[in-house]
C-alpha cells in the first residue's frame, strides 16, 4: 500500500490495521469480511 501524502496518522493506522489483519487466523478474517458484506447489503 502506498502512503497517503500529508496524513501521517492515517498511514500509521493503515499500517497497524494491516499488521493486525495479517496476524489473524484466515478463518477469522473470512468471517469478518463476510459480516461486513452482509452489513453493506442491508444498507441499500
Amino acid at each position: 500500500m502506498e502512503p497517503v501524502k500529508g496524513c501521517k496518522g492515517l498511514n500509521i493506522y493503515r499500517h497497524d490495521l494491516m499488521q493486525r489483519v495479517m496476524s489473524m487466523p484466515d478463518l477469522e478474517v473470512r468471517e469478518r469480511l463476510e459480516h461486513l458484506r452482509r452489513l453493506d447489503q442491508t444498507n441499500y
